[in-house]
């Protein structure tokens, strides 16, 4: 019995030189409690064996104990995202003495050896602010050595992306799309349940089934002010200008039409008036010739003549013409 325990504790310490948690020193009970304080801290583990991959073991030894002591990483911020850096080639020229993997906590950069890692320890990492990296990724102004480069390479940067710098009229041909085509530049080409090829290498990715999440109400109490774009092409412009040409058409129409009828009017007008006009001076022409004839003559201070009856066939022979004229005028404006 005592050589087992003899056998584990120097198993432990072994164990511990590489940061390697020996279980058979713990219980199930105190892998719960150290998982339960992992959780507390925001570092979800399904079993408790999983949370000990965060935990650092150590030894102390005084003239009669033997610690086994366990660290527990305490989390000082929130998650943060780790960033990758592909330099690319501009103008022949390639940016050179960089590391790849950097975290960005606010507005401090570090460098990590452990980009894999879930929980970053301060062994990992080393906060750097150089002339050229921490400017590129904060967005100001770096001043960076860069080297001749002129070679075309491509790389997989993701399981559906596909990294091409420094490309002469290279031919990219893929099943994705309707055609293959060249490029000149450089390029990150994304593809879905397809393949593609390039310099003679060519890349796939498995199939991906995406589900979306329903979301009922997101919608609640929406109001927004809407500026909508029109999409122009070809045959809406044409349907377009179709229809204010028949728009066009129809107000000239309108104005013809309207021109029309007030110059009937003012034509119906002008012949009435002419028609008038000419029985004014028929009547005035036969007051006159009437008053001329039928007025008496005095001799030495006597009637001597009396009107006679032809003045009254003269005025109904008027009437008569009156009557005619006013029943031509009629038959004018009803047509």
């Amino acid at each position: 019995m005592m050589n087992k325990v003899l056998e584990g504790i120097q198993d432990a310490i072994i164990l511990s030189k590489n940061s390697i948690i020996a279980n058979r020193l713990l219980n199930a009970q105190e892998l719960t409690f150290i998982r339960s304080l992992l959780i507390e801290e925001g570092v979800n583990s399904d079993l408790p064996d999983e949370a000990l991959q965060h935990v650092t073991p150590k030894f102390a030894v005084n003239k009669e104990l033997l610690l086994y002591i366990l660290h527990v990483p305490r989390l000082f911020s929130k998650t943060v995202p780790i960033i990758q850096v592909y330099p690319l080639a501009h103008k022949n020229q390639i940016i050179f003495g960089y590391p790849e993997f950097f975290i960005k906590d606010g507005s401090t950069l570090y460098t990590t050896n452990h980009p894999d890692e879930f929980v970053q320890k301060l062994t990992y990492l080393e906060k750097i602010q150089d002339t050229c990296i921490y400017p590129l990724i904060f967005g100001t102004q770096s001043r960076c050595n860069a080297t001749f480069f002129n070679d075309t390479t491509q790389m997989l940067i993701s399981e559906k992306a596909l990294l091409i710098q420094n490309s002469w009229n290279g031919m990219l041909q893929t099943n994705c799309g309707p055609d293959n085509r060249t490029l000149s530049g450089n390029f990150v080409i994304e593809f879905i349940n397809c393949s593609i090829t390039f310099n003679n290498q060519t890349y796939q990715n498995e199939e991906i089934t995406r589900e979306s999440n329903i979301i009922y109400g997101a919608f609640h109490n929406f109001n927004a002010n809407w500026t909508y774009k029109q999409r122009l092409d070809i045959s809406s412009i044409n349907n377009e200008t179709l229809g204010n040409r028949k728009k066009l058409d129809h107000v000239f129409l309108e104005q013809y039409h309207l021109k029309l009828q007030i110059w009937t009017v003012i034509g119906g007008l002008s012949v009435t008036y002419i028609i008038i006009l000419f029985i004014v001076l028929a009547v005035a022409k036969i007051l006159l010739d009437h008053r001329g004839s039928g007025r008496s003559e005095l001799h030495e201070g006597a009637v001597t003549k009396q009107p006679g009856p032809a003045i009254f066939e003269q005025l109904e022979e008027l009437n008569r013409q009156q009557q005619q004229l006013a029943t031509a005028l009629e038959t004018l404006r009803e047509g």
